[in-house]
């Protein structure tokens, strides 16, 4: 077996901004297909939330997020609350979240009415 070589180069401004293009132009499309997939995903969660019998989704959002805020408001999930939460604050050093629900458009609500986290 032969030893690996490794040429190294003197840096160059122009490469460094080729390099940094053509990575930007290879996540871009890995970030279409994640974005693609989690459209997916919530699509059939609001649809099995319904044929289960239940009303609401909920989940938690990082208010620096902003993008994934109008990911979901795109899919009808609206901001019910707002607040500094210590423990999310320590552990992802992001200090306030937003409480975001999606609600079965046709739902009635009422006591009985059940709503459940996924």
């Amino acid at each position: 077996m032969s030893p690996q070589s490794y040429d190294i180069v003197a840096y160059q401004e122009q490469d460094h901004e080729a390099v940094c293009k053509l990575l930007v132009e290879s996540f871009k499309a890995k970030f279409q297909a994640l974005v693609t997939l989690e459209d997916h995903f919530l699509a059939f969660a609001q649809q099995f939330t319904v044929e289960s019998g239940f009303h609401a989704l909920t989940l938690h959002v990082a208010h620096q997020n902003q993008q994934a805020i109008r990911l979901y408001h795109n899919l009808a999930f609206e901001i019910e609350q707002s607040q500094y939460n210590y423990w999310r604050h320590f552990w992802f050093k992001e200090p306030v979240w937003h409480l975001m629900s999606w609600k079965e458009r046709n739902c009635i609500r009422g006591e009985n009415s059940i709503e459940k986290n996924i």
